[in-house]
């Protein structure tokens, strides 16, 4: 989506200065020189020479960062995440275990791995350097809003703002998980019991609960008018058979209809606020 897009544009460029500070030796130039040119498998190769041939830590650490970075803007997120995580039984100083963290919760994030990317946020949040924790918040931010978590997204960009010296509201910015107005799957069940179809309709599909109610009803008219014609075993064996698997049917379907709703508005609500988070970059 284009709003991950805009963030990991933003992040890289970030997370790009911020190393830069650091030495990089001459070693992966040419990585670098093929990741720039768009040759990612390349670099990604280059940089698995690299730690294939180094023995020290630090080293191979590195390289574990920059073939990361390469897969990261390759589209590769998920094999991104599986990369850098090999860095985990290194003995790393903190300030390459905090790239390959935040580098790793970027990519779980981009992959739709919320639960990995909380995880690797944590990880640093536990590290001694406050400004590391900081600059973290925003990415934080979009990681509670993708596990739903308002309250703390509310708190994080708060954080983000104080940290930044921005002027935000957050009350506009992130809203009121209320105005949702999220379907009960339990009511969107309860009311296809008593009337088929009707949980459909409450779920916001009133021409699947229409089709389920002639169904149900229908199943039950052709029942009764068989037996009427004289079939009264096969009649009443066919018309309850199909209105009851109809009937329950219905029944699950609305509950599933219920979440689908709740997921279309819940991903709406994400969306908005992403795109009003990321506006607010400074």
């Amino acid at each position: 989506m284009w709003y991950r897009l805009i963030f990991l544009l933003l992040c890289s460029v970030y997370a790009g200065k911020l190393f830069s500070a650091a030495k990089q030796p001459d070693l992966f130039a040419g990585a670098d020189s093929l990741c720039t040119a768009g040759k990612y498998n390349e670099a990604a190769l280059a940089c698995e020479k690299i730690l294939f041939l180094n023995a020290d830590p630090a080293v191979r650490g590195e390289a574990l960062l920059h073939k990361g970075r390469c897969l990261k803007a390759a589209g590769n997120y998920t094999e991104a995440v599986r990369n850098l995580k090999r860095a985990d039984t290194l003995p790393l100083p903190d300030s390459l275990q905090y790239f390959l963290r935040y580098e790793s919760a970027l990519c779980a994030y981009l992959s739709s791995n919320a639960a990995e990317a909380a995880f690797q946020l944590t990880q640093i949040r536990l590290m001694n350097d406050s400004s590391w924790r900081d600059s973290c918040l925003l990415l934080q931010a979009l990681v509670d809003l993708e596990q739903e978590n308002w309250a703390a997204a509310k708190q994080h960009v708060i954080r983000y703002a104080q940290f930044n010296h921005l002027v935000i509201d957050t009350t506009q910015l992130i809203g009121d998980e209320k105005e949702l107005k999220l379907k009960s799957k339990t009511k969107a069940r309860r009311l296809s019991i008593i009337v088929p179809g009707l949980g459909q309709v409450y779920a916001g599909k009133p021409i699947r609960g229409l089709t389920s109610f002639i169904l149900v009803t229908g199943s039950l008219a052709y029942g009764a008018w068989t037996v009427l014609d004289g079939y009264y075993i096969s009649g009443t064996a066919t018309g309850l058979g199909l209105a009851a698997r109809f009937y329950s049917g219905g029944v699950r379907y609305a509950g599933k209809l219920a979440d689908e709703y709740n997921a279309r508005k819940i991903e709406a609500y994400q969306e908005k606020i992403r795109a009003r988070i990321l506006k607010k970059q400074p």
